[in-house]
This record gives C-alpha cells, sequence and structure tokens, in this order.
C-alpha cells in the first residue's frame, strides 16, 4: 500500500484514481462526495428530505446536525415532529 497519509484529495468521486494513489483496489474505498442513497429525496431542500424520512421510522434516533445553527429550521423541527432527537448548535 502507498503513503495513506495524503490528505489533498480531489473532489468528485474519482474512486479508481484514489485507489491508485493509494494502492489499494476501488473495492477498498468507500466514496461519500457523492449522494447515491437510493432512499434520497427527490427534492433536494430541507422540505424533500423531511418528506423522504417520513418513509422511515425516526422516532427514538438521534441525528447530528452540526451546522443547524446556520440552516432554516425546517430539518431540525421536521425530524422533531417525526419523533427523532436532533443534536444541533444553538442558535
Amino acid at each position: 500500500m502507498k503513503d495513506s497519509t495524503k490528505t489533498n484529495f480531489d473532489h468528485g468521486g474519482n474512486v479508481f484514481a484514489v485507489a491508485r494513489s493509494l494502492g489499494v483496489s476501488p473495492e477498498e474505498i468507500l466514496d461519500f462526495s457523492a449522494s447515491i442513497n437510493p432512499l434520497g429525496p427527490d427534492d433536494y431542500k430541507a422540505e424533500g428530505v423531511i418528506a423522504a424520512f417520513r418513509a422511515v421510522d425516526v422516532k427514538g434516533k438521534r441525528f447530528l446536525f452540526p451546522r443547524g445553527d446556520k440552516a432554516r429550521d425546517v430539518i431540525p423541527s421536521g425530524l422533531a415532529d417525526l419523533g427523532g432527537e436532533v443534536l444541533a448548535p444553538r442558535r
């Protein structure tokens, strides 16, 4: 395996190039650079995210919303309405 201390990776999901640069197979890379969740929302606004969560049981689940103090309250309040617990910075 090559140097895994590289800190400057290009964004965009180029798993094959990253795998080559690290000397590993692409299957060993977890690619979080794009939303490929099949349950993802059709509407990529906060309202669409909450609509998608209505199809999932979130009661009692905890959600970290680290920049919640910078965003509208739609996601935290929507998750709370569905029974979820939202951990977010205070406004």
